[in-house]
């Protein structure tokens, strides 16, 4: 029987596991994406509680057969992020990278960009913004990288319009289809480069950037529904 010591890990998403135990998608520096189960953490004894989410843990997990069990925790620091709105973004991207990842993915990308998620989330002076980045690296990390700098035939540019094809990526609209029932899939080539260098979020660019990301990351994570979102959408 193999077991795992002390590992650098996040606690992404738990649920409950028969009566008393829960199983952890956790994200864990060198090994990746993985399900451990946490037998009793749902008892009545508090040093047996469930780990917390957004907080750094190490733990030592091992076992026979695809679920493994967690056999030691400790918390290796405070929460990551504590300030509310921050701390639904980071709910979201949670919510995003559970649809988006495969039952357990072994790849040593996934702790440093989780990581590097929840610290941008924490120290960016406009979260929003951050969470545009943090999307497009959770959308690489999949698999679905995103083509934003040329069409199928030449450069994108800011003054013109797109159509964001999920094959084909940006397509050249003639001016004016940008009408209104179009809205939601048409944009201005200065958002598609905007989201390219992960800044100049302004105006209307801000708007459609936001529009974009949620077409694509809601086709990606079907048939799931990201219920953060709603909590999102209240905050506007």
């Amino acid at each position: 029987m193999r077991q795992i010591e002390l590992v650098d890990a996040y606690i992404v998403r738990s649920q409950p596991w028969r009566e008393s135990s829960l199983l952890y998608r956790m994200v864990t520096r060198n090994y990746g994406w993985i399900s451990v189960l946490h037998r009793g953490a749902r008892g009545a004894r508090k040093n047996n509680g469930a780990l917390p989410s957004l907080t750094p843990v190490r733990v030592s997990w091992g076992g026979r057969g695809s679920l493994q069990t967690l056999r030691q925790s400790e918390i290796a620091g405070p929460a990551i992020i504590q300030d509310g709105t921050r701390k639904i973004y980071a709910l979201y991207v949670n919510e995003v990278i559970s649809y988006l990842l495969p039952q357990d993915r072994r790849s040593e990308e996934i702790y440093p960009i989780y990581h590097q998620a929840l610290e941008d989330l924490r120290a960016a002076a406009d979260p929003e913004c951050a969470l545009r980045g943090i999307e497009l690296d959770l959308l690489d990390l999949s698999g679905h990288s995103l083509r934003l700098e040329q069409t199928a035939s030449e450069p994108v540019e800011a003054e013109s319009w797109y159509r964001y094809d999920l094959d084909e990526g940006p397509v050249k609209v003639l001016e004016g289809a940008e009408s209104e029932e179009m809205r939601d899939i048409v944009i201005r080539g200065a958002t598609l480069l905007a989201l390219q260098r992960r800044n100049g979020f302004e105006g209307d660019v801000r708007l459609e950037a936001r529009r974009l990301m949620r077409r694509l990351v809601d086709h990606h994570v079907a048939p799931h529904v990201i219920h953060t979102r709603n909590i999102m959408r209240s905050m506007k």
